[in-house]
């Protein structure tokens, strides 16, 4: 088996000690994990976190902390401070291990785990200074630059053991950029990052990166986890996560929520840190005008856009992350880019100055036509480079993203061109969730489909389904819209989501209703958009999918069947007579 370790990027001295960590680990049969940077408590502006900490299920926790300090450097160690010969201080390192175990010990019996300070053992490793060269501490081993000889599994590790299904449980709550809440993620096969998701979501922190994929493969959850990863990194920073319309700025915030109690058992109020906002309350904040009641709502976020970047932009936020990239304007990623403070870093071994900036979504879900050019060098986004294309979906089942892909590439030459070098193809796309779809179409009136569709979610219901886990799409009609709501007014209290196209964005949920599907997109100003609009509405259930529309006739319509009856993929077809 192996030490498996959450990625990152280990510098010098603590590379050679993974190394060698690694290397003793190759030898025993069973999986052990390493836990790097990981935050224990954050207090008075200061950040606990050690180097390493093993979980061992066969012989319980470790903590490592490694110092690189020559013997040339050092002058004294004085009440808990050591001090260096050209003037400079740190905490002692014998102080900030044993108080590594005690906030380690504090944090598991805040989760309900009964820890003692033996249960731990805290190890000090010395890489450049010669054996001996401290007197011995209480509750610290001290290794030196003999290192391979002294660090072995046995001398690691207290002599009290854990045990097994403890050292799982802490693994997972001590990682919540990995691992998060599967009532919220609504799925049990997502409910911890993959490792190509992980991968991207713990990049260096400052720089522009940009991950797209396919509907259903953790974009979102990544926005998510990336917010967490860097206040888990800079507990001090003002993060900002954007999104283009209320409900999955509401999604955020819930998918948040049930992930920051780990920081507030640290000493730490994410939340207070962390902001979900849309892009017009955003504009609206930081534009200094009026805006005019008369313009309709993109002409109110045009000019709100206009408005701020005639003036300075004072940066607020340490980074900025964009759910669903694709439907922001230019001027819209300008200024959220300009709102963002840049950092110093290293890119490219070349000292840089640069915003942290961090975008999710899919262009091939872009259904507005003031979306964004995606001309990233003008628009001065490096991203070239640091893009991720995911292509592996949790959330979809076969059928219905099988019947979406292939609506969609039959709309145009265009879009079947634009699929297959978005995608890369769509033959080598993963189908990661176990998932059986069941699709059901009905052609009826109105009233009629209003019943059926009445009916479908009542059966939902009974059979043990969360009205949370239901969203009924609706053209852009307000007045349908309000008929929906009357009908499943005590479903929507209990959680059931009725909007648009233009509002349920980045929405997801195990079964989805589409409510008059022959009206959908006849507001786009192409028809490649609204092929796009309709791929988008498509991809928004996991196990179920109903397909309502008034005219058996409709182009659109006549094309999901014909996708399907081609496909092979199983439906129930429910035609009544329409005159």
């Amino acid at each position: 088996m192996a030490l498996k370790i959450t990625k990152f990027n280990p510098n010098g001295c603590e590379a050679k000690v993974l190394k060698h960590l690694e290397s003793i680990y190759k030898k025993v049969d069973y999986d052990a994990y390493l836990l790097h940077d990981n935050l224990l408590s954050f207090s008075n502006n200061i950040s606990f976190k050690p180097d390493f900490i093993i979980l061992d299920p066969i012989h319980g926790i470790s903590i490592i902390e490694v110092k690189s300090y020559k013997e040339n450097e050092l002058d004294r160690i004085e009440d808990n401070t050591i001090y260096f010969k050209n003037g400079g201080q740190d905490v002692c390192p014998f102080k900030k291990a044993q108080d590594y175990a005690f906030k380690l010990k504090d944090y598991l019996e805040s989760h309900g785990l009964k820890i003692t300070p033996d249960m731990i053992k805290t190890n000090l490793v010395f890489t450049n200074l010669p054996v001996g060269f401290f007197k011995d501490y209480l509750f610290v081993e001290i290794h030196y630059k003999n290192h391979k000889t002294s660090l072995t599994i046995e001398r690691l590790f207290p002599v009290k053991k854990e045990q097994a299904f403890q050292i799982e449980r802490i693994n997972t709550i001590m990682n919540p950029v990995t691992y998060f809440n599967t009532s919220i993620a609504n799925n049990s096969d997502i409910s911890k990052l993959d490792d190509e998701q992980l991968d991207f979501v713990k990049k260096p922190i400052a720089g522009h990166y940009l991950i797209s994929g396919i509907p259903g493969s953790g974009k979102s959850i990544a926005i998510i986890s990336r917010a967490i990863y860097i206040s888990n990194q800079f507990p001090d920073w003002n993060i900002l996560i954007l999104s283009e319309n209320k409900k999955l700025k509401n999604k955020n915030e819930l998918a948040l929520e049930s992930r920051v109690q780990y920081f507030e058992k640290l000493g730490q109020s994410p939340s207070s840190r962390i902001k979900c906002k849309t892009l017009y309350s955003l504009l609206r904040e930081w534009c200094k005008t009026k805006v005019p009641s008369s313009l309709t709502y993109p002409e109110q976020l045009e000019f709100m856009a206009s408005n701020i970047l005639s003036s300075d932009i004072d940066p607020i936020y340490d980074a900025v992350l964009i759910d669903e990239y694709q439907d922001f304007t230019d001027e819209q990623l300008i200024i959220a880019k300009a709102i963002c403070r840049k950092k110093n870093t290293v890119i490219n071994k070349k000292d840089r100055f640069i915003e942290n900036l961090f975008l999710a979504g899919d262009k091939l879900q872009k259904i507005k036509d003031k979306g964004g050019s995606e001309n990233w060098i003008e628009l001065g986004y490096e991203i070239k480079g640091h893009s991720k294309n995911l292509k592996g979906s949790y959330r979809c089942g076969r059928g219905i993203l099988d019947l979406a892909l292939n609506f969609l590439m039959s709309g145009s030459k265009s879009l079947n061109k634009e699929v297959h070098s978005y995608y890369e193809g769509i033959d080598n796309i993963d189908y990661l969730g176990t998932i059986e779809s069941k699709i059901s179409v009905h052609v009826s009136w109105l009233d009629q489909g209003i019943a059926k569709i009445s009916n479908w979610v009542a059966n939902l219901i009974t059979n043990g389904v969360d009205p949370a886990e239901i969203i009924i799409i609706c053209p852009n009609n307000k007045k349908q819209k309000l008929t929906l709501e009357s009908v499943f007014k005590d479903e929507i209290a209990s959680g059931l989501v009725i909007g648009m196209p233009s509002t349920i964005k980045g929405l997801e949920a195990s079964y989805c209703a589409l409510f008059n599907f022959g009206s959908y997109g006849y507001h786009q100003s192409s028809a490649d958009n609204k092929y796009k609009e309709i791929y988008m509405c498509l991809t928004r259930a996991r196990n179920g999918l109903f397909i309502h529309c008034c005219k058996s006739d409709n182009v659109e319509f006549q094309k999901v069947l014909e996708v399907m009856k081609n496909k092979g993929i199983l439906f129930n077809e429910e035609l009544e007579e329409v005159a």
